[in-house]
């Protein structure tokens, strides 16, 4: 895995020195998948929506809503939904909102990834049913990369099985 990490880094750190952006299903300087219709920097600089950026160290300078799942779903619970809705209106109002997919470390780190981006997109399809415009909101999956929690118990677990929005 950290063979892995350095081949990542090196490919991103080829892409942000010639400046390329990221599109569809690539790469961010931390190590996780995105996927975008739209076209975002891979420097992670701010939109100038005030949320803080892109960048890791800044991920969570603005408040940060999660979505928690059962072991092996992306399906959002009723409460999680009504969540989503009474966050709508705040979310309307927010030039870029990013929904980040996470697992917890059950699973390849390929399957973890994609059961993330599962998860983010479910989170995006609700916003959308309640109206967020589909346009406003990034979609990334963090897969096991980014636990809440490091323990390795299922209380523990269960916090990592989310999709976070801010």
């Amino acid at each position: 895995m950290k063979i892995k990490s350095i081949a990542i880094s090196a490919i991103v750190a080829i892409f942000s020195i010639t400046g390329c952006t990221k599109h569809a299903s690539s790469l961010t300087p931390d190590g996780a998948t995105t996927v975008s219709s739209d076209t975002v920097s891979l420097d992670g600089s701010s939109n100038g929506s005030g949320n803080g950026g892109y960048g890791s160290n800044n991920r969570y300078a603005s408040s940060k809503n999660s979505v928690h799942f059962a072991f092996d779903s992306n399906k959002i619970s009723r409460e999680d939904k009504e969540k989503i809705d009474r966050s709508s209106y705040a979310l309307k109002q927010k030039n870029v909102i990013r929904v980040e997919g996470n697992s917890d470390e059950y699973g390849t780190d390929e399957y973890n990834y994609a059961l993330g981006l599962r998860r983010a997109k479910a989170v995006k399809q609700e916003m959308i049913a309640k109206g967020v415009p589909a346009t406003k909101i990034k979609v990334i999956s963090y897969g096991e990369s980014n636990p809440e929690c490091k323990d390795h118990t299922k209380k523990c677990y269960k916090k990592n099985r989310r999709a976070d929005y801010l």
